[in-house]
């Protein structure tokens, strides 16, 4: 077991303080010495089964190996994760609270809402997966591809869509505007839910992660339609993607990330980059991603980060005004 620690002077602490000026009750720069030495909480802003979820479960093991001590996951799946990232971003400062951040939520959630947070009231970021979304339905349904859901429509179905996500939503509402279909969207607190939907008949077809998916297709419950990926995956060949099909909105990748409060001691952040980089190279979570058919970002940390989720804001707020659904 390896167990990674911050050992600090006197000294440094009075320049970590001075640089970042004065601190609050809720930081401690004290606090990062042997860090961490307590069970550290895992915030995830969905409810369980969906792929933040999943993928939690999946690096935690390696995230308590790294670090020596527990990682107790908390879900706190409420309005689209925006819930569980405001209590993350008011938690202590200290690293014993770490979160779960899914990309839309910085990229869409704060064009659809007045949320409380950017990018920017957090810190610690590093990516832990990229994953392709799927359009996908019921293993009943009669639809065999994406041409048979807009002959349904043009016969006069109602479409009904679910997402458990702002930018799930969003993808779907795009394409489907781009295959002049109406639908009307249904919202889900987790991926987990809106597969629970799609099965009951609850909804026609839905937008997921791959992650998310694959469980289900492989058991013969679900079927891919369509990739909203830029290719077609390797894993599912025959699965085309929207882009070839002549849709718009065919390149949305769902990013993965951890993160923590703004104000944790640069010290404590370190820390928690370097344990969360090693973890991803733990084989039970590289078998996870591999699984899933998804894949280990390349370098996704800090302001690399925030520039993709500034350019993924830039592209998605045209398509909402063209969609004309800002608020």
């Amino acid at each position: 077991m390896r167990m990674r620690t911050v050992a600090i002077s006197v000294l440094a602490v009075g320049v970590a303080a001075t640089a970042c000026g004065s601190t609050t009750g809720e930081t401690s720069s004290d606090g990062a010495a042997g860090y961490p030495e307590r069970a550290i909480t895992f915030l995830v802003p969905f409810d369980t089964g969906g792929s933040s979820d999943l993928t939690a479960r999946a690096i935690a093991p390696a995230l308590e190996q790294e670090l020596g001590q527990p990682v107790n996951i908390v879900n706190k799946g409420a309005a689209g994760g925006v819930t569980g990232l405001t209590e993350l971003m008011n938690a202590k400062s200290d690293g014993y609270t770490i979160g779960l951040a899914a990309s839309g939520q910085f990229s869409v959630a704060p064009l659809t809402a007045d949320v409380p947070y950017t990018i920017d009231d957090f810190a610690g970021y590093v990516g832990l997966i990229e994953e392709a979304n799927m359009l996908t339905v019921n293993a009943s349904s009669e639809w065999q591809d994406f041409d048979d859901l807009v002959d349904a429509f043009e016969r006069g179905e109602t479409i009904q869509f679910g997402h458990s996500a702002d930018l799930l939503r969003l993808i779907q509402a795009r394409v489907f505007t781009d295959a002049g279909i109406e639908a009307t969207g249904i919202p889900f607190s987790s991926g987990g839910e809106s597969n629970t939907a799609l099965l009951a008949g609850d909804v026609d077809v839905i937008a997921q992660s791959l992650a998310a998916g694959v469980p289900m297709v492989e058991n013969g419950q679900t079927r891919f339609l369509a990739t909203f990926a830029s290719e077609r995956l390797e894993s599912y060949p025959d699965v085309p993607t929207l882009a070839e099909l002549g849709y718009d909105a065919g390149q949305s990748v769902a990013r993965k990330f951890i993160l923590v409060p703004k104000d944790t001691p640069p010290e404590i952040v370190a820390v928690i980059e370097e344990t969360a980089t090693a973890a991803m190279q733990d084989a039970t979570y590289k078998e996870f991603v591999a699984s899933s058919s998804s894949s280990l970002p390349e370098d996704v940390t800090g302001d690399a980060l925030k520039e993709q989720l500034d350019t993924e804001r830039s592209t998605y707020e045209s398509w909402m005004e063209e969609l004309d659904t800002v608020q």
